[in-house]
């Protein structure tokens, strides 16, 4: 759709956060009107952002009014300090941003007029890791395993019996790990160390198939659900085109960082031992862990394809990244 008087009007929240800030700038590029949502009032990326308190306990509908669908991007995920809390603790913490706050802003939605809710969710919900082999399909079951994970799939349930009661369309959107410019936590980790040109030991990791998607191919995603007459009423998986083994996304942050492979084909044996002894086991289990989204449902309903290849993605994400251009 061209920009014009009648343009949709979205409402984002966590319009400050790494996926909001790149929806909101695909909604401008697109010419859709954008109602960005935070904890805090503030000026982001050139939008002023509507500040609704901690958890979205202050979103009125008033701040929303107008707005054709809101996509909630809000939420809580794992993060450093969760190490010195309390099971309970923690599972109240995911439970308050993750479901309290979806709830806070599908209210808001309703009470608003907004015609349509999307949320973004998580793979996370059916499954962290799968047999080698297994492709996970979005009517697939649910299995979490993490207090993240329990609190996507308790807001996905609420959800579904809010929007069923009030007749808010609800779109359900299962993405697996987003990478892009301004991602944190381990994929900068492992982009950075293959940028510095270092040497790793991950070559052996070469049956495992884990699906990732590009922030680009996220947002286009989204803004998809927001408007196609199909969308509503069920979940979605979505991945970039294929999915790819731990030595595969080491080569292609390698090549797209313009420095030479150097990831060595240690024996998995050495590397669980290695690992072990530096009480690291865990990581082995992560990176040799396969994860793979069936995602064509997507072209078959929706007409979608991913149009951004993860050598283009990783690419724009090494241009954007300091550690990438220093070590060119």
């Amino acid at each position: 759709m061209t920009a014009s008087s009648t343009a949709p009007v979205v409402a984002v929240t966590g319009a400050t956060g790494f996926l909001g800030r790149h929806l909101c700038k695909a909604l401008t590029q697109r010419g859709w009107q954008v109602l960005p949502v935070s904890r805090s009032a503030c000026v982001c990326d050139g939008l002023q952002v509507i500040g609704a308190g901690e958890n979205f306990s202050q979103l009125a509908p008033q701040m929303i009014a107008g707005a054709d669908c809101l996509i909630h991007c809000a939420a809580r995920v794992h993060q450093l300090h969760e190490e010195s809390m309390g099971a309970e603790e923690l599972e109240a913490a995911h439970l308050a941003a993750n479901v309290d706050a979806a709830m806070q802003a599908a209210c808001a939605a309703r009470e608003a007029g907004l015609r349509r809710f999307v949320f973004v969710s998580s793979v996370h919900v059916q499954a962290r890791s799968t047999a080698d082999g297994v492709v996970l399909c979005a009517d697939g079951p649910c299995d979490p395993q993490s207090p993240y994970a329990r609190s996507k799939y308790k807001a996905e349930k609420t959800l579904t019996e809010f929007c069923r009661d009030t007749g808010l369309e609800l779109v359900v959107v299962r993405p697996p790990l987003v990478y892009g410019a301004g991602v944190k936590a381990k994929f900068e980790q492992l982009a950075r160390w293959v940028a510095s040109g270092k040497p790793l030991p991950f070559g052996a990791l070469t049956d495992n198939r884990r699906s990732f998607v590009s922030v680009d191919n996220l947002t286009d995603f989204l803004l998809l659900c927001a408007e196609h007459e199909k969308a509503p009423g069920r979940a979605w998986l979505v991945a970039d085109e294929a999915p790819v083994s731990t030595a595969q996304l080491i080569e292609a942050l390698a090549k797209a960082a313009g420095v030479p492979v150097r990831n060595w084909a240690v024996p998995v044996s050495l590397l669980r031992a290695g690992l072990a002894l530096i009480g690291k086991a865990g990581v082995l289990k992560v990176l040799d862990g396969s994860l793979a989204l069936d995602i064509e449902d997507n072209a078959r309903i929706l007409g979608w394809r991913p149009r951004e290849s993860m050598h283009d993605a990783l690419k724009k994400f090494f241009e954007a990244s300091h550690f990438g251009e220093n070590n060119k």
